[in-house]
């Protein structure tokens, strides 16, 4: 396979296809074009989104933050806070994690969210830095945006460009 996202019926084939729902409290499961999971809990919902950041070295712990951020956001939802984990390569130095680090600790904050947790590590199974993030939001139930559903000839309404990512 090449290197880069998937293509959507590969996505189809061999991942979506494996995953099944197991419990009646998942309102949004996994699906092409859907950033975003949903868990019921109660009068409110627990909105997830996670993504690497792996096509750059340059600002990466900022691109986690908001790549991340703006899939919560996405769903009509203010993200409250994200799990982020780092692979660093063997032979990075503690200069380079303490840049990420003030990279991912100021994008949180100009963002208002806070950092949850996560993991580091230095590993031999990257060659260059690596950060995977998973977003946490809350909203009311039935106040969630959600492309789950959306089928062709919906209206789409954007008010800048349209991004395009990967």
């Amino acid at each position: 396979m090449e290197t880069g996202k998937l293509p959507g019926s590969v996505l189809e084939k061999l991942v979506f296809s494996k995953i099944r729902k197991v419990h009646d409290e998942i309102l949004i499961s996994p699906g092409l074009g859907l950033d975003c999971s949903a868990i019921d809990f109660g009068e409110y919902a627990c909105i997830l989104s996670c993504d690497p950041i792996t096509g750059t070295a340059k600002e990466i712990g900022r691109l986690a933050v908001h790549i991340n951020c703006n899939d919560i956001a996405s769903c009509g939802v203010a993200p409250l806070g994200l799990l982020a984990v780092i692979l660093c390569p063997s032979g990075s130095s503690e200069e380079e994690l303490e840049t990420i680090m003030d990279q991912l600790t100021e994008a949180a904050r100009s963002v208002n969210v806070d950092i949850l947790g996560g993991h580091t590590e230095i590993t031999g199974a990257v060659n260059r830095f690596v950060i995977t993030c998973t977003a946490v939001g809350k909203c009311l139930k039935d106040r969630i945006i959600s492309a789950a559903g959306a089928k062709p000839g919906d209206s789409l309404v954007i008010t800048k460009h349209a991004g395009l990512e990967g």
